[in-house]
């Protein structure tokens, strides 16, 4: 199955968790927002699956391609499709402005965007460190530190109140994490 394939930059990944992880925050971010259930979770489950293809390189409309031709098999509604695939092909444009998307487009920018931030941050981080030639705690930290400075400039992409909020609790959370890394490291 492709959406299993390990990256091989990151033999610890695989497309599979990650959509999981966007399945849910978008899951998530939905209760609270009220888009189409079923527009956000469909596209949720394929946004991604295009990557396992193409890499990075325009997986969104790849990843559209592939839901489209399996809703259309599936039987699903055409006008229901182009929703569906829409919300996957707007899904990388997080400087799009909220206005010039629907609900369901703005949910999974949102749920993207909220993926491996977070406590997911210090695990990749530490996860990634520990596999290279050299390792540290310093090094960690140093990465975590960085991470949290990119992150917080991604807050201005997030395009849902809730989604905001999500991410303002996984930025807090990687503060706190940093305070007590310098704590515990000495560093105050």
């Amino acid at each position: 199955m492709l959406i299993c394939r390990s990256l091989t930059r990151f033999p610890f990944r695989n497309r599979f968790e990650p959509t999981l992880r966007v399945y849910k925050w978008a899951e998530r971010i939905n209760s609270v927002e009220k888009g189409n259930e079923e527009v956000v979770m469909i596209s949720a489950i394929f946004h991604d699956v295009g990557k396992s293809i193409n890499g990075d390189t325009n997986h969104a409309e790849e990843s559209a391609k592939i839901c489209r031709d399996y809703l259309l098999d599936q039987g699903f509604d055409l006008d229901f499709v182009e929703r569906v695939t829409n919300v996957i092909r707007v899904h990388s444009s997080k400087e799009m402005p909220a206005e010039d998307l629907s609900l369901e487009e703005r949910i999974l920018i949102d749920a993207d965007t909220l993926d491996e931030t977070g406590a997911l941050t210090v695990l990749w981080d530490s996860v990634d460190t520990g596999a290279k030639k050299e390792q540290s705690y310093l090094i960690v930290y140093n990465r975590v530190a960085e991470a949290l400075e990119h992150k917080k400039g991604d807050l201005k992409r997030l395009k849902t109140d809730e989604g905001r909020r999500l991410y303002h609790e996984r930025i807090e959370f990687l503060e706190s994490c940093i305070r007590n890394l310098e704590y515990e490291l000495g560093m105050q």
